[in-house]
């Protein structure tokens, strides 16, 4: 049986979410991100859980691949 983490750390939950740490917590201190837990005195963790509900929360992107994407490259 293999466990499903319900907490992860910055580096995991940045790359989780796709974006940078940088990024992750500017969100964090704008409050507009989930914020992370106190999981020791000196350890924080974000919930699996919430980074997905956040996620799933964002809108549908209106920006669409290039016409490019895809294509089979001429040889």
């Amino acid at each position: 049986m293999t466990l499903q983490p319900i907490a992860i750390g910055y580096e995991a939950a940045a790359e989780y979410v796709v974006l940078s740490v940088s990024t992750m917590e500017k969100l964090v201190r704008q409050g507009t991100f989930p914020r992370p837990r106190q999981v020791s005195p000196k350890r924080v963790a974000f919930l699996v859980r919430e980074l997905t509900e956040w996620l799933e929360s964002r809108p549908v992107s209106e920006l669409l691949p290039p016409p490019n994407t895809g294509a089979s490259k001429p040889r």
